[in-house]
């Protein structure tokens, strides 16, 4: 079956585990996903994404997610280690859909992620 652009999801997570996590996950979902390890360089990409997932880890020394600048009305989905009040909701603020923690089951992630991307 050809994918359309409305099968595309954007993967922005700078470790390696995150995402083959993500792209596991949408693969199971039925999507596309367009791996980047920033949010600088989804700019250089040939296709368009109908959603963009974010991977956050406190470890990488960013206190918040780095959130892209949307266009055409795509959907947001932050993953974060970082479950404190104020990250969660600065998140929200600039933009962000949704916010969950990327340390719950796989299939927890996979509903949640459904849920996000489709709604």
């Amino acid at each position: 079956m050809e994918s359309s652009n409305t099968d595309n999801v954007a993967v922005i997570a700078a470790t390696g585990s995150d995402q083959q996590l993500m792209t596991q996950l949408l693969q199971k979902a039925g999507y596309n996903a367009g791996v980047f390890n920033s949010s600088e360089s989804i700019g250089s990409a040939t296709v368009e994404h109908t959603a963009m997932v974010v991977c956050h880890r406190r470890s990488q020394n960013t206190p918040q997610p780095g959130l892209p600048p949307c266009v055409g009305g795509q959907r947001v989905v932050v993953f974060s280690d970082c479950t404190q009040e104020h990250t969660i909701v600065r998140a929200l603020e600039e933009g962000a859909h949704h916010v969950f923690d990327i340390a719950e089951s796989p299939p927890l992630l996979l509903a949640r992620l459904e849920a996000a991307v489709l709604n």
